[in-house]
């Protein structure tokens, strides 16, 4: 496949962009940080402070007959999913509760996949389209859907271990995952918010600084606590497990980009290609959202901790604890998740246990942060 984007219309679906494309200097419009105390542990910053916000994608079209010289490389996995979509119940939890699609709640399938790749500029020895998140983050796998439709809501025990470079200093602290052949959906059918869209989880590193070990040798952080720290600043390092990112493709909004007609496509340097188009708004010609957020996702599994950091920048493993989040703050959940807390108990609002839910902490409210790339 040419790394220069280019439209694909079908007959069944609205038109995509196939290609590698760019999305520079996203603007923020909804930056939420009061689920938690301090409220400097959540950031919708890029690390390191004060870099702009971009994404670059990967779309490709999966047809039912791949060309001859593209059918090794499917073998190879080109569109194997890495982390592995959410399962059935949690998408179709989500789609109804939280994201307000109309049924089908967990779209409809399309032949187009998405990947997430590095957003630096590229140069004449780039590789920076080759690369893909070596899984510093331990990522979810796919439910087993035959146990039970009802998800389990309840928090993790105990406090897990950070995760670590192979330096063995805390895990790159990064904004969102290069989640790599996400299957995109289509949602909303024929409606003016139709869109193609994906999510996934992932466990979220920020380093941050200013904290105090209590009495208990536990870790807290301090009012004033900065986050978003680089390494060489930071004093402790959190992790929010399972957050969400959530990617939208509009389809029947005002395009903010155009495509030229360069030829060959085939041949074009990726330097000199929309995968390379480093100036606001970048090559991506449709309109997108792009959201982190703290609904659904596996309960046993989600919480927020931190560690603290010596002076080398090492991990003090006996300085931890839970961070108290308030996922609920500024909405309302449907099937809240219990939450793991500093002094080992959990927090559940749970209402209505005779209801079957797919998913957990759907609804409204929590820590969010969402760009996109028209006004």
């Amino acid at each position: 496949m040419g790394v220069e984007a280019e439209w694909l219309n079908l007959t069944a679906f609205p038109p995509m962009v196939t290609g590698i494309t760019t999305v520079i200097n996203s603007a923020p419009v909804t930056d939420v940080s009061g689920c938690v105390n301090p409220q400097s542990v959540w950031s919708c910053d890029s690390p390191p402070p004060g870099y702009q916000v971009n994404f670059r994608f990967e779309i490709r079209f999966r047809n039912d007959t791949l060309p001859k010289n593209e059918t090794q490389i499917a073998k190879r996995g080109i569109y194997s999913s890495n982390p592995a979509t959410p399962s059935n119940n949690d998408q179709f939890f989500i789609g109804e509760y939280t994201d307000n699609v109309t049924a089908p709640y967990n779209g409809e399938l399309t032949p187009f996949y998405i990947s997430l790749l590095n957003a630096s500029a590229l140069t004449e020895n780039s590789d920076a389209l080759d690369k893909r998140q070596s899984a510093p983050y331990p990522y979810p796998t796919a439910d087993d859907e035959s146990v039970s439709l009802n998800a389990s809501t309840t928090a993790p025990k105990t406090i897990p271990r950070p995760l670590l470079s192979e330096d063995g200093s805390p895990a790159q602290s990064i904004l969102y995952p290069f989640a790599a052949a996400q299957p995109l959906r289509l949602y909303n059918r024929g409606q003016s918010d139709e869109h193609y869209g994906f999510y996934t989880y992932f466990d979220r590193t920020i380093y941050t600084s200013s904290f105090y070990p209590n009495s208990s040798g536990a870790l807290e952080l301090e009012n004033e606590a900065r986050s978003n720290e680089v390494l060489a600043n930071a004093t402790a390092v959190c992790t929010w497990s399972q957050t969400r990112l959530h990617v939208q493709i509009w389809t029947r909004k005002t395009n903010v980009a155009t495509l030229s007609d360069r030829m060959p496509l085939d041949s074009l340097r990726a330097i000199n290609s929309t995968a390379n188009d480093m100036l606001a708004p970048g090559s991506f010609p449709m309109p997108v959202t792009i959201s982190l957020d703290r609904h659904g996702g596996k309960a046993n599994q989600k919480g927020v901790y931190c560690y603290g950091l010596n002076s080398e920048h090492k991990v003090l493993y006996d300085t931890k604890s839970w961070i108290h989040e308030n996922r609920a703050f500024g909405g309302v959940l449907v099937n809240p998740a219990s939450v793991p807390t500093s002094d080992g108990t959990t927090f559940s609002r749970r209402h209505n246990i005779m209801q079957i839910y797919g998913g957990v902490d759907g609804g409204t409210g929590g820590c969010l942060c969402q760009w996109r790339n028209w006004i």
